[in-house]
């Protein structure tokens, strides 16, 4: 290969110092690690299921030594987060179709239209 240049086990060539950005679209939804990724399915996530996966095959922070130092904290804050609005309120929808607008993150097209419905004190677990 010359100076400067980096091949890749598939052949392709990239110059040094160039800049490359990874998909987490791509990654994460990746047929081969995900079937059907296009389906919420949290099974994807058991034990089991991780463990046949690369370890990179799920990065919603980064990885190595620029990931995200926060991730930890923000994983507890969001399960906190989903599990209080769970708790206290029905979520419904009635979109059925979404349309996407890929930048470096995704995007919904028209946002989404989610109805929350208070559930009543009887419903509620004591917390």
């Amino acid at each position: 290969m010359g100076d400067g240049l980096i091949a890749s086990s598939d052949g392709r060539v990239v110059s040094t110092g160039s800049n490359l950005i990874l998909s987490i679209y791509a990654i994460h939804n990746n047929p081969q690690y995900y079937p059907d990724p296009q389906v919420w399915n949290p099974y994807n996530f058991d034990e089991d299921k991780v463990a046949q996966r690369p370890n990179h095959a799920f990065i919603p922070f980064a990885t190595g030594l620029r990931q995200c130092i926060g991730n930890k904290f923000a994983m507890i804050s969001m399960k906190v987060f989903i599990s209080k609005i769970l708790q206290n309120f029905k979520l419904t929808t009635d979109q059925t179709e979404f349309q996407f607008d890929y930048y470096l993150i995704v995007r919904c097209r028209n946002g989404y239209h989610i109805k929350f419905e208070e559930r009543s004190k009887e419903k509620r677990s004591d917390t």
